[in-house]
């Protein structure tokens, strides 16, 4: 039965592949499979709209036993190979006619997308889906553009009349590319990483040695667009797609047309070679696009993204620093030769995740030219936290406070609180209203860096004792050594905590003495010192620098 499933198949193909020539109100239709990794688990036919899935299709194919009560799903050699792209057709249907494209999956995971062209323009794509799916469509009414797929790009002229055109209607096909989102106005990528609308033009130099300029900033271009240009072998292969250049905003804004229409260069190309023009609306956008292409002859200059240290690195941390050079007047398919410090070197052509330091850049263009340039990557200072603890009075409990005092990092900061629980508190500082217990603060910077901190507060002081009791500390900011003068106490000591609440230093104070030194070898911050007596306890804070 297997056998004759297949021959019946192969009949089927055979007879509407052999419309070498379309009859007149006839369409060719082609569409493209791709597989994933388990390409047998698919099947798949098409009908006339309201046939659903039955045993005589239009045409059928992949792995026919599965069918359409999807029985067959342990792995099996038939149908499809896994990870690959198969074209059927193409098949001469019938114009203004609406037609099913019926998808069976047998262990209901989906994953083959198709790709519908019509007389060679992509007109849908479908992606499959759980147990499968029922797509519709209609012969000959797709108001997608004729040059919505890289193979059906309309063609430029160089210095000749500008193109008009409109994505409007236009879809990504599948696996379509787009340049890295790294930034916007930065030759050699795009903001946003994706395609949604592109559409297309081509054009084949015919000298050596041409730079050209490319651009959407024309009168006639109102929505904001993204290009690429690519050196192309095969149209239907994206693998064999390489980046000439690419632009998202073009640099200093578009006072022609669109403020947000998009230019870049080539470096020297070759005569004859096929370049590919991808022009694609940011985020979606739609409308009409002029896009020009012309002989770029001006000088060549340099600039680049820089990127500093993210956050300030603790000691055998990574940095995440990075250099993005372009050219103006050249491409981005340039080469880069780096050194940095410690010996470092590299020939990627970006640097990425690099630590801070000065890095020299030697890059040669498509047309030959070298360029030397130095970056600085640069880190912010490290977090320099320090805190005020105001103890609560035992009668009242809920009177305590914690203020910080925050510098370095990366400003403005945002401070986030919660109690031993993890219960959130207002997002305040100094952080009031609070009792003996645990408090966890977690500080975030402009980089959405973090500086988390955990405070315990054991102790409490009375109100009256507090009025009554004198302490002083001089000198203040010191360098560790000052002295505390009090009151005369009995069994007294005093104590020194760092901004968590964890005690440091411990010493008894003299019976009776009213100025005791202190000496301790502690690194610059602020700290907690506390006096306890017989009857009482006090506290100040001391700044070590």
């Amino acid at each position: 039965m297997k056998s004759f499933l297949l021959a019946v198949s192969f009949i089927l193909f055979s007879a509407i592949s052999s419309f070498a020539q379309c009859a007149a109100g006839e369409t060719a239709v082609t569409f493209v499979m791709h597989t994933d990794n388990w390409a047998y688990e698919n099947y798949w036919q098409l009908n006339l709209a309201g046939t659903g899935c039955t045993d005589l299709p239009i045409v059928e194919g992949a792995n026919l036993n599965v069918g359409c009560a999807g029985t067959e799903s342990a792995n099996s050699a038939n149908g499809y190979a896994n990870n690959t792209v198969i074209t059927e057709g193409p098949f001469c249907l019938t114009n203004n006619t609406a037609y099913e494209l019926v998808y069976v999956d047998s262990y209901g995971d989906g994953g083959l997308v198709i790709e519908v062209f019509e007389n060679g323009a992509l007109t849908h794509v479908y992606g499959g889906g759980g147990n499968g799916n029922t797509w519709t469509f209609t012969i000959g009414v797709s108001t997608a553009p004729a040059y919505d797929s890289p193979c059906s790009a309309v063609e430029i002229t160089a210095d000749g009349p500008s193109l008009t055109l409109n994505n409007t209607d236009a879809i990504a096909g599948f696996g379509e590319l787009a340049p890295a989102g790294i930034d916007c106005g930065v030759y050699g990528f795009w903001c946003e990483g994706n395609s949604t609308n592109s559409i297309w033009a081509k054009f084949i130099p015919t000298t050596n040695a041409t730079s050209f300029e490319v651009t959407t900033c024309n009168p006639g271009t109102s929505t904001d667009t993204q290009i690429a240009i690519y050196k192309v072998t095969d149209c239907s292969n994206f693998a064999t797609f390489d980046l000439i250049s690419s632009n998202d905003d073009m640099i200093g804004g578009c006072s022609a047309g669109e403020l947000y229409a998009s230019q870049t260069y080539t470096s020297c190309l070759e005569a004859g070679q096929l370049y590919l023009i991808q022009i694609d609306g940011w985020e979606g956008s739609v409308g009409d696009i002029e896009l020009s292409l012309h002989t770029y002859s001006s000088s060549t200059s340099w600039d680049a993204l820089v990127n500093g240290i993210s956050c300030p690195l603790n000691k055998g941390e990574t940095g995440d620093g990075s250099v993005y050079p372009y050219s103006v007047g050249a491409g981005a398919n340039f080469t880069s030769v780096w050194t940095g410090p410690f010996g470092f070197t590299t020939s990627d052509q970006y640097l990425q995740n690099v630590d801070p330091g000065t890095y020299t850049l030697t890059a040669t263009s498509g047309c030959g030219e070298v360029h030397t340039q130095t970056f600085d990557i640069v880190q912010p200072e490290p977090w320099m936290v320090t805190t005020n603890i105001i103890l609560p009075s035992c009668d009242v409990n809920d009177d305590a406070a914690i203020e910080v005092n925050v510098a370095g990092a990366t400003a403005p900061y945002e401070f986030s609180w919660t109690d031993g629980t993890g219960t959130p508190l207002p997002a305040n500082n100094p952080l009031t209203g609070i009792g003996i217990g645990s408090y966890n603060m977690v500080i975030t910077d402009d980089n959405a860096c973090t500086y988390p901190y955990t405070f315990t507060i054991t102790d409490c002081v009375g109100i009256e004792e507090m009025e009554m009791a004198f302490l002083n500390v001089y000198p203040n900011p010191s360098n560790g050594s000052f002295t505390i003068n009090h009151d005369a106490l009995k069994n007294a000591s005093w104590s020194l905590y760092d901004i968590s609440g964890k005690l440091l230093h411990s010493e008894r104070i003299a019976s009776g003495s009213t100025s005791t030194f202190v000496n301790i070898n502690v690194p610059s911050g602020v700290y907690s010192l506390r006096v306890v007596a017989e009857d009482m306890q006090l506290q100040k804070s001391v700044v070590v620098e």
